[in-house]
Formats: structure tokens, C-alpha cells, sequence
């Protein structure tokens, strides 16, 4: 967060956004796919064989790849793969922020014109205090939600349970004048997976670099570049450029 993002915030209208969410953006690639991503599935499992081959089993279907890329939360995947012990080593070091986020509105003819920033709850020991308040929209678009931003977590510091979090947060936003009304909507929302500045000196993203390819398996997403879309991207591309010409 630098004071140029916190600037545009605070100026409703500064910022692009999607009205359909940036999910939008993603399945509309997806639909022009020859073959499209599957993105809704009760069960996965993957396994990679000592003859060049990754199956991955989705609803109980068996299906035969060359390569496996690798691009949800890599530590999931100590849970649905068959991860080696190096994986399970590096990847269980991956931490993240945990968002508590919802969606409110303040009592009718009480909404603000602007977002708003709590820099005092910006603290290891104010977590689970709300520190945002997101004005999206302007252009005289009065009937519209707040989206609060709340952490719950820090790591070597007991998370803040979600009721205390749902509960802390209302109490905020009263406190500064906007009781919230209604609720329409709550998320807990995993964010900014990255590892801590001892495994990063200690050479993880090294490590993580000597393994791609190993077992015809690749890993890209959040933690392999930065928590933006813009960043993620990127390094995606230069994964495909480096291993896939």
C-alpha cells in the first residue's frame, strides 16, 4: 500500500474497476478457450507417474497429461498432489493474509460521499479493527454498498476468530458515525500468499526455480510473483517463455 493507491481511494472514481468483478474478465477468456478451463469441481487429485505422465482426477475422472503447471495456492497442493518432500518443505513455509471483507449498508440517508482510511488499525495489535471502508462508485450512484476491509491474522500473533472480526467491524463503523443497516454480503478472503524474510534470505524462491520441470512440474500464480493481477500475469508468461517455446 503506498500513498499514491491510498490517494486514488480517497478520490472516488480514481480507480478502474469491473462492474461484474474481475471473476468476469477471466471467464470470459476462458469461454473463447478451443479448450476451456473447468473451473467448478467437487474432488481433484493429482499424481505424476515414473513414466513421464500426470493424471489428474477430477469428480472421479481420470485424465492423462505431459506437463502439470501448477497455479492454485501452492500449499494446497500438499493436499490434492502428491507432493515430494522438497515441496512439502518449502511450500508449508508459505504464509498469508487473512481479509475479512462485507459488504454493508449504513442507515438510509447516512452514506458517505468518499472511502476512508483508519490508519491507526494499521497495526500488528489493532488486527481484526476495520482499516478500510471502500466507496466504489460516483457519479451520484447513492444506493450502493461499503465493502469493509478487515485483517484477521499476522504471522507469530493469534488470529482474530471471524465472529470477533464480524463483530469488531460493526462496532467500528458505528464509532465513526455510519451504523451499518443491512449486511448483504461476507468474505473471508485468503490473500498475499508470500514467505517470511528467513526462508527468503535462505534461498526459497531459489529452491522453488531448481524444481520447475522436475517430475514435468511447473509452478506459477500468487506467491511466484506479487499479490496483483498485473504481476501474476507476467510471470506466468515468462514461465511459458522459459520452459514451453
Amino acid at each position: 500500500l503506498d500513498a499514491f493507491t491510498v490517494k486514488q481511494f480517497l478520490s472516488t472514481g480514481k480507480l478502474w474497476t469491473w462492474y461484474d468483478g474481475t471473476q468476469s474478465i477471466w471467464e470470459g477468456v476462458n469461454n473463447h478457450l478451443k479448450h476451456p478451463a473447468l473451473l467448478k469441481f467437487g474432488s481433484l487429485q493429482t499424481s505424476r507417474e515414473k513414466n513421464d505422465k500426470v493424471f489428474v482426477t477430477v469428480n472421479g475422472k481420470t485424465e492423462e497429461f505431459d506437463k502439470l503447471i501448477i497455479c492454485t495456492p501452492l500449499e494446497l497442493f500438499l493436499g490434492y498432489g502428491d507432493p515430494r518432500e522438497e515441496e512439502k518443505d518449502l511450500f508449508s513455509k508459505i504464509v498469508h493474509k487473512e481479509y475479512f471483507t462485507m459488504a454493508v449498508r449504513p442507515e438510509e440517508g447516512n452514506a458517505p460521499e468518499i472511502s476512508y482510511y483508519f490508519f491507526e488499525n494499521m497495526t500488528n495489535e489493532t488486527r481484526g479493527h476495520l482499516m478500510v471502508f471502500y466507496h466504489r462508485w460516483s457519479d451520484g450512484v447513492t444506493d450502493q454498498p461499503l465493502v469493509t476491509f478487515t485483517l484477521r491474522n499476522h504471522e507469530g500473533m493469534e488470529d482474530v476468530p471471524f465472529d470477533k472480526a464480524k463483530e469488531t467491524t460493526l462496532k467500528d463503523m458505528e464509532l465513526c458515525g455510519l451504523k451499518v443497516d443491512k449486511i448483504e454480503r461476507i468474505d473471508d478472503w485468503y490473500y498475499f500468499p508470500h514467505v517470511g524474510s528467513k526462508d527468503y534470505a535462505d534461498g526459497w524462491y531459489e529452491k522453488v526455480e531448481a524444481m520447475q520441470g522436475k517430475d514435468n512440474t511447473f509452478y506459477a500464480g500468487e506467491v511466484m510473483a506479487f499479490g496483483d493481477m498485473e504481476e501474476t500475469v507476467e510471470y506466468s508468461r515468462d514461465l511459458v517463455r522459459r520452459f514451453f517455446k
